[in-house]
């Protein structure tokens, strides 16, 4: 990846793991021994700052010290109620032993979506280079593998509710800690638990001074004036020293101006004002609601702006709230918050004002925001749940673009709900490929969210269909089925309401939840989708493109996968038929040919198991024919060995290269193209495996035959003259390498422009090579090239590759 990207990648992210950051690293070299400095570098490596109104709690870290660091502990789980500090106490625990860590790594674990994203970013600030080329799956190995190298590390796994994905990732043999918060105590046998309680009145008392700045930051409660501690420590016992709660009030004090006594009068009135909504306050407790509840209706008073972002946000995923999904040019957030969200001064007082009252706090480095879940849930509360004559809009998204898709004032959940929706649906990236990787793993646990409003509130529109399925999707093109079932599953139950069952949409979203539980390895569900979506299409009169095309190659493919051939080869027949009805009638050698270039199509999409599955089909079908020694089968031969050699598996590529080599050779003249390319991939086999002596003739024989049939200055050529100097360099061969690179590197200036990614990536190689000749020399051949630096349309852009599952 290029680093320049990589920089500026990391600046969205949240630091997710702890480790040596560049200025750690120059305070280790100009200082390595300056306890200021090694104390300022402890800072810069903490991924999260110090909460200054943190309070008590002295003798449950040191609790949490002990048990970590004794030889029969080494997972820790933190239980306790919702807004009792669980999550505050692993980041002061975190803040106040960094001495004693090398790496931290925070994991979201509330579900899969949150959890997976923290894996994408701990996988990144690792430097596991590689994780943007694989699925999930490969990148849980990686960090696994990654943890087993590691030592003294302490992953943070917040607020899990499923340990089948922390021990996916957990190595056998851990040389780290491991402390985790859950409601719920775990068996013994799996972590040591601790229990949170609430705190004592003296701490409540001290924590809600603190927070009203009625007490000096640091000072002990006996500094507070007399009058004060007494009222502080009967407002504690009044909010049963819940630290959440007692947050809201000190802030709540501190904004509004109020004295102690006041701010009891108030609450009282509040509380019995909360007792009229009790029956929705099952999760929490009434104290809670009435301060929520006077800071809220101030807020309202004060600005509405404010507390209309505060409803957007209820109905979102608590944690990492993207500022930038407010602020995207095509968000509709109506008349009050949308002037606000334009304007940067104005968005980032609404944002402040929301903070300094202790209901959400902002991370203004990655610029995005957090909620307590309890603080959520109050808002909600104060929302009606519907309106009888409500009616959704069940127009499409694109007629809903052109007119004023949501009618303001929102009032109730219902309305709400629609325009979180329609708001995720318009900011949601178009693409899946790799540079639109971030921006759909910041959404997508957002998404999930919404889930649970879709189901709640029955939503059955296009907006809610569109953005299930692009989000389905993003994740099979991840290969996470377990994360895309729920999403493709709500896709089709919202599809067969909206539409009539011979709406190709209807078809393909059965078949694609097929596909889901295809890769999940569930292969009776799998086939009951497969089953229901050919029987939608069977009753077309006529080829429905590409819906057709695309359920008929996923079944096939599932069935040859369960290796009965026959329904397979049946489905691929129709495939090749003019309707897609009937089986056309093909032989097995004309279908092995077909399906040859189908595999390639699915290699290039980097489906690489279902490849390796379709390859081996097309051999048998030639060996049936009595046609393995002819041409097409070599082909699918060498096919076979490019998929295992894309997977890794080189060991087991070397003997088909050498085979399909050894049948090609009597079958076409010296100078056939399908044998310098059977030649070049062997060559290129061998560079994989660091073979260089073996691939160098190679790549000469393929070179000169390619410089003879292509021309001196076609993109075919460039390549395998470039890769051929590359090959010289490793083998000390600088003057060849030179020279190869020199020419490649002038075509590629001409054909792609100096500031193309590819230009800039050869121009780093071909200085590499003339690093090593005379210093004389390589200052005279490096003056000319040096002049991509002056940038083109491409500069700075990082060349990736697309991603697929």
């Amino acid at each position: 990846m290029d680093e320049g990207n990589k920089r500026s990648r990391k600046e969205k992210l949240t630091p997710g793991l702890s480790g040596e950051s560049d200025l750690a690293k120059f305070i280790k070299i100009i200082a390595p021994d300056d306890p200021l400095l090694k104390e300022l570098m402890l800072e810069e490596t903490t991924p999260f700052d110090h909460n200054p109104f943190f309070t008590g709690r002295a003798s449950a870290l040191k609790e949490m010290h002990s048990r970590l660091r004794s030889k029969d502990t080494d997972m820790l789980a933190l239980c306790g109620p919702a807004g009792v500090g669980k999550t505050q106490l692993t980041q002061e625990y975190a803040n106040h032993y960094k001495k004693e860590y090398k790496d931290i790594l925070w994991f979201n674990a509330r579900n899969r979506s949150t959890f997976f994203a923290s894996c994408n970013l701990i996988a990144f600030e690792a430097d596991i280079t590689s994780y943007e080329d694989k699925n999930q799956s490969a990148l849980i190995k990686d960090l696994r593998a990654w943890l087993e190298k590691q030592h003294d590390w302490l992953l943070i796994a917040d607020d899990i509710t499923d340990l089948e994905l922390l021990q996916e990732l957990l190595p056998a043999k851990s040389q780290g800690h491991v402390l985790l918060t859950t409601r719920e105590p775990l068996p013994e046998d799996v972590a040591s638990t601790l229990a949170v309680e609430a705190l004592t009145p003296e701490d409540g008392a001290l924590l809600l001074l603190r927070r009203a700045s009625r007490i000096v930051l640091g000072d002990p409660l006996g500094k507070a004036l007399p009058e004060d501690r007494e009222l502080a420590l009967q407002i504690a016992r009044d909010l049963a020293g819940l630290p959440l709660t007692l947050n809201l009030a000190g802030a709540y004090i501190k904004e509004s101006k109020l004295s102690l006594a006041d701010f009891q009068q108030m609450y009282q009135k509040a509380l019995q004002a909360s007792v009229a909504v009790s029956q929705e306050l099952a999760a929490f407790s009434l104290a809670l609601f009435a301060v929520f509840s006077l800071t809220f209706f101030s807020i309202e008073a004060l600005h509405p702006a404010a507390q209309a972002l505060l409803r957007f946000c209820a109905f979102l995923a608590p944690n990492d709230i993207p500022e930038r999904l407010f602020q995207d040019e095509h968000a509709s957030l109506g008349p009050v918050l949308g002037p606000v969200a334009k304007n940067e001064r104005e968005w980032k007082k609404t944002v402040d004002l929301l903070a300094s009252y202790g209901l959400l706090t902002r991370d203004s480095r990655n610029a995005w925001f957090s909620l307590h879940p309890l603080v959520q849930q109050a808002v909600r509360t104060l929302l009606p749940e519907k309106q009888d004559e409500e009616k959704p809009d069940k127009r499409p998204i694109s007629e809903r673009l052109r007119t004023s898709r949501i009618k303001y004032p929102l009032v109730t959940r219902r309305q709400w709900v629609d325009a979180v929706i329609v708001l995720l649906n318009t900011c949601m990236p178009k693409g899946y490929s790799v540079e639109h990787w971030d921006k759909h793993d910041i959404l997508l646990p957002h998404i999930v969210r919404c889930l649970d409003w879709i189901r709640q509130e029955e939503f059955y529109t296009h907006d809610v269909e569109q953005l299930t399925r692009h989000a389905g999707m993003y994740l099979l093109e991840r290969v996470r089925p377990a994360e895309a079932e729920p999403l493709l599953g709500a896709t089709v139950d919202i599809t067969t309401r909206l539409y009539d069952k011979s709406h190709p949409n209807v078809a393909l979203d059965i078949s694609q939840l097929g596909d889901a539980y295809a890769l999940m390895g569930q292969a009776s569900e799998a086939e009951k989708c497969y089953k229901r979506a050919l029987a939608l299409i069977a009753r077309k009169s006529k080829r429905l493109f590409p819906t057709m095309d695309l359920i008929l190659r996923s079944a096939a493919l599932f069935y040859l996968r369960q290796k009965q051939n026959a329904k397979a080869d049946d489905l691929f027949r129709r495939l090749f038929s003019p309707t897609g009805l009937r089986k056309d009638d093909l032989d097995d050698e004309m279908l092995a040919m077909k399906l040859n270039l189908i595999g390639h199509g699915i290699l290039h999409e980097a489906r690489y198991e279902e490849a390796e599955v379709l390859f081996k089909h097309v051999l048998e079908l030639f060996e049936q024919q009595g046609k393995s020694d002819q041409l097409p089968a070599v082909g699918a031969l060498g096919n076979l060995a490019l998929t295992y050699k894309y997977q890794g598996r080189l060991d087991e590529a070397e003997p088909l290269y050498l085979k399909s080599l050894e049948m090609i050779t009597p079958l076409v003249p010296p100078d056939d193209l399908n044998l310098v390319g059977g030649r070049y991939n062997l060559a290129s086999l061998y560079t994989a495996q660091g073979r260089y002596e073996e691939a160098l003739p190679l790549m000469k024989q393929c070179y000169e035959i390619s410089s003879r049939r292509y021309g001196a200055n076609s993109a075919q050529l460039d390549k395998m003259r470039g890769n051929l100097g590359m090959v010289y360099n490793i083998l000390g061969r600088y003057e060849e390498a030179e020279k190869l690179l020199k020419q490649t590197l002038t075509n590629y200036e001409k054909r792609l422009g100096v500031g193309h990614p590819e230009t800039i990536e050869l121009m780093e190689k071909y200085m590499d090579v003339i690093s090593h000749l005379s210093q004389e020399e390589a200052q005279t051949r490096a003056s000319r090239p040096l002049s991509f630096k002056q940038g083109g349309k491409h500069s700075g852009k990082a060349h990736r590759k697309k991603k697929h599952r």
